[in-house]
């Protein structure tokens, strides 16, 4: 119980992080060790051995009390008030491979490819260490998506994604030299369509950031998903269901983004 209430303290100070983050005006410095943390949880999602891990790191993972490659949680709060359960507890979110959807992704030939040689992680070992729910929710499912997502973009459509200014960091993953602004998602085909609330945060961030338009792009899709795009009236935003099904990069869905970018 000790090692789970140490642990649920560690979480709970890591989402106390984020939250600061990300509602504090980014400056340069921020943003840079924003992307440090984001390039350390790709790398090392899960640590075998705790002297693998670089001590100034050491604060985003959780110590666990035998070697396992998941561990159990629930959370309230957007993250904020955290439960660690290293036994199994049905019904409860993972941390794990599989819940990041890291295993599917990495099925993928030229994902995996792209990860070894980047160096990051391509599956999760038996672990002494693995991050926080917030970190691991918040930060590393974003990080997976967005490099997955930009390397596909960069690859087979030939578009160059560039970071967003320091104003403007966070709004949105990625814009073109166009003004053409995208997201990267991770959803599960159960949040495959964007709720209208959050249609209202998107257009909230169009204004701030002046977009011609955005694309919200979900990686991953089971095999049964069928590929609707649905392109808002005035054309603003566009939402793109899956990039990758079946093990493998949609020929349907490239063939429509390229489309929809010479428009």
């Amino acid at each position: 119980m000790d090692a789970q209430n140490r642990a649920a303290s560690r979480s709970n100070r890591t989402a106390a992080y984020i939250n600061k983050q990300i509602n504090t005006p980014w400056t340069e410095e921020s943003i840079l060790e924003w992307q440090k943390l984001r390039k350390q949880t790709l790398k090392q999602p899960a640590i075998s051995r705790e002297n693998a891990c670089d001590y100034k790191w050491r604060n985003i993972y959780v110590c666990l009390p035998i070697p396992a490659n998941s561990y159990s949680y629930a959370e309230e709060n957007d993250y904020r008030d955290v439960e660690i359960f290293f036994t199994a507890h049905r019904g409860r979110r993972q941390v794990s491979e599989s819940a990041a959807r890291l295993t599917e992704l990495m099925k993928i030939p030229l994902l995996k490819e792209h990860f070894k040689s980047a160096g990051w992680a391509i599956s999760f070992p038996e672990s002494v260490l693995m991050l926080t729910p917030p970190v691991f929710n918040n930060i590393y499912k974003g990080a997976l998506g967005e490099v997955c997502g930009a390397y596909i973009f960069k690859n087979l459509l030939g578009i160059n994604l560039f970071e967003l200014d320091v104003h403007e960091f966070e709004l949105f993953d990625f814009k073109t030299a166009d003004g053409i602004y995208v997201d990267f998602k991770l959803w599960s085909d159960q949040i495959g369509i964007v709720a209208k609330e959050q249609i209202e945060k998107i257009r909230s961030k169009i204004e701030k950031t002046s977009a011609s338009r955005v694309y919200i792009v979900n990686i991953l899709a089971s095999e049964n998903t069928q590929f609707k795009p649905i392109i808002s009236k005035d054309g603003k935003i566009i939402e793109v269901p899956f990039l990758c099904k079946n093990s493998d990069i949609n020929g349907e869905a490239i063939n429509f983004i390229g489309k929809e970018f010479c428009r």
